[in-house]
């Protein structure tokens, strides 16, 4: 009976920090995204720039969009799926060998910066390192806003 207790145990503890695990990446990511976000001192900046992270591929998706379809396009669920209930508000997934890697989520003014898609059809956009995403920068306000320039 100890013996199994101590398996147990020890299977919890290995499931407990595989999750942190997961969960210090992103955090640790979405920092460095907030960082270079925060350190941009040019007028247009790309998207490969504000990343010192590797990824795959970057969804972000229009407001109100369900998890359950947000999940249907990337192809998997996670708990660090949020979904946006407001038009203020930024969203961008980061997935890398089919996990998210970074979740960028909230409201500018809790962020220090808003990164806007409003041009763009469907109800999300997929981008990939080897795409040109570009964002003009506007540093005038309480906040840095990034709006993505279409090609």
């Amino acid at each position: 009976m100890k013996k199994l207790f101590t398996i147990v145990c020890m299977c919890f503890l290995l499931l407990w920090i595989a999750g942190c695990s997961s969960s210090s990446t992103i955090g640790n990511n979405n920092a460095a995204f907030s960082e270079s976000v925060k350190a941009i001192d040019a007028e247009i900046i790309t998207l490969n720039e504000l990343t010192t992270f590797e990824w795959d591929i970057m969804y972000t998706f229009t407001p109100f969009t369900p998890r359950e379809s947000i999940e249907r396009v990337i192809g998997f669920s996670s708990r660090d799926i949020r979904t946006t209930f407001n038009e203020s508000q930024t969203q961008l997934i980061f997935v890398r060998d089919g996990r998210i890697i970074s979740s960028i989520w909230g409201y500018g003014n809790n962020l220090g910066y808003w990164i806007s898609f409003d041009s763009f059809s469907g109800d999300y956009l997929a981008v990939t390192p080897n795409d040109t995403v570009l964002f003009s920068v506007d540093r005038s306000g309480a906040e840095i806003i990034l709006t993505h320039i279409q090609e």
